[in-house]
């Protein structure tokens, strides 16, 4: 068996793995939404705000989280996700059947072991890098979207009460991001990614985050739930452990010599 590995992104990147299981019946259609007070910029500077503040994410180089993953197919497997802001990125998860990495070292995204069994080391594709370059940014994809020449659009308020704002990144397309319409923290993100199979229609993963606490001055979701409805599959991320400016010397981002 093979597992194929998404990366879903974020402020705080949820990645899944694609599993067996049976599709669940779930609404599709596009949320009600009212206009907003706020225009795109004025949400995307509250999320910084409610984040800690730009000076204090300025202060952040590098993020290193220590957890557990449960997914259908295996329970609490110790997760590590170390992050350099804008430079490199490594996620590391020790499944059942052996330990899988997947990385980006500024340059070039890699896997090891999403074969079951294997070590091999798989170059990923030039759009799996320009994920890890997006997720690499400690941040978000929000925070000086313009700068980087992405399109952010405020879609409304829903009936929940969250402001949508929807970030459109050359290359990878919208992701839609719901922020608590009171602490204008992220509750959730939305997007389409390509299907595994060729041909087949766009699939929708939603990532949904709770459990903020503060770390050095900056707000960080301790716990994440990864939904695939077309797949039927579910995944969620419990971080024990958060650390701002750690030392990441002992981490390769660059791929393993073969």
């Amino acid at each position: 068996m093979k597992w194929r590995i998404w990366t879903v992104t974020s402020l705080l990147l949820g990645v899944a793995f694609l599993g067996c299981g049976s599709p669940e019946e779930v609404e599709v259609e596009a949320p009600k939404l009212t206009p907003s007070q706020y225009t795109a910029e004025e949400l995307v500077q509250r999320y910084v705000d409610a984040l800690g503040g730009a000076e204090a994410l300025a202060g952040v180089q590098t993020v290193l989280k220590r957890g557990s993953m449960t997914t259908d197919d295996f329970s609490d497997a110790p997760i590590l996700n170390a992050i350099a802001n804008d430079t490199g990125y490594l996620r590391r998860i020790e499944s059942p059947s052996g330990v899988i990495s997947l990385a980006w070292d500024g340059d070039v995204a890699w896997q090891q072991g999403a074969a079951v069994g294997s070590s091999e080391i798989v170059r990923l594709t030039e759009r799996d890098a320009m994920l890890y370059r997006v997720v690499s940014h400690l941040a978000g994809p929000l925070e000086e979207a313009a700068a980087k020449g992405y399109t952010l659009t405020a879609d409304g308020r829903d009936d929940e009460g969250q402001e949508v704002i929807t970030v459109d990144i050359p290359g990878l397309g919208e992701r839609s991001y719901y922020l608590d319409g009171t602490t204008f923290l992220v509750n959730q993100v939305a997007e389409l990614r390509p299907s595994m199979e060729a041909g087949e229609p766009p699939m929708r993963v939603v990532t949904q985050y709770a459990r903020y606490r503060e770390v050095e001055g900056v707000k960080f979701a301790f716990f994440e739930t990864t939904r695939i409805p077309d797949l039927g599959f579910k995944q969620t991320i419990t971080w024990d452990s958060i650390e701002v400016n750690a030392d990441l010397g002992q981490f390769d981002f660059s791929p393993p010599q073969s």
